[in-house]
C-alpha cells in the first residue's frame, strides 16, 4: 500500500509541476508581448523627441533670427525715419500742390463759363 499512496503522491506532484511550468509559460509569453510593445511604444517616442527636437532647433534659430532683424530695424530706425518722412513731406506737398493749383484752374474755368452764360 506504501508504494501505491507513494505513486500516487508522486503523479500528483508531476501534475502540479506541469501545471506550474504551462502557468510560467503563459506568463512568459504575455511579458514577452508586454515587452515587444513597450519596446515599439519607446521607439515611436524617441522618433516623435527627435522631430520635436528638430522643430524647436529651428523656432530658436529662427528666433535669433527675428531678433536681428529687430535689432537692426531698431538702429536704422531714426536714419529711416528721417528720410522716409522726409520723403513723404515732399510727396504730400506735392501732391496737395497738385491739387491746389487743379482747384484753382477748376474755379477759374467755372467762373469763366458763368461769365460768358456757359452755366
Amino acid at each position: 500500500m506504501a508504494p501505491l499512496i507513494c505513486s500516487h503522491l508522486m503523479r500528483f506532484g508531476w501534475e502540479n509541476c506541469q501545471e506550474g511550468h504551462e502557468t510560467t509559460k503563459n506568463n512568459l509569453f504575455r511579458t514577452n508581448e508586454s515587452l515587444s510593445s513597450s519596446l515599439t511604444a519607446v521607439a515611436s517616442l524617441e522618433r516623435s523627441l527627435a522631430g520635436a527636437n528638430e522643430k524647436y532647433l529651428y523656432m530658436q534659430e529662427l528666433r535669433d533670427y527675428v531678433s536681428v532683424l529687430c535689432e537692426f530695424l531698431q538702429v536704422r530706425h531714426i536714419a529711416l525715419s528721417g528720410i522716409l518722412q522726409g520723403c513723404l513731406i515732399g510727396g504730400v506737398m506735392e501732391v496737395f500742390g497738385t491739387l491746389h493749383s487743379q482747384s484753382i484752374k477748376g474755379r477759374d474755368s467755372i467762373s469763366g463759363g458763368v461769365r460768358d452764360g456757359g452755366i
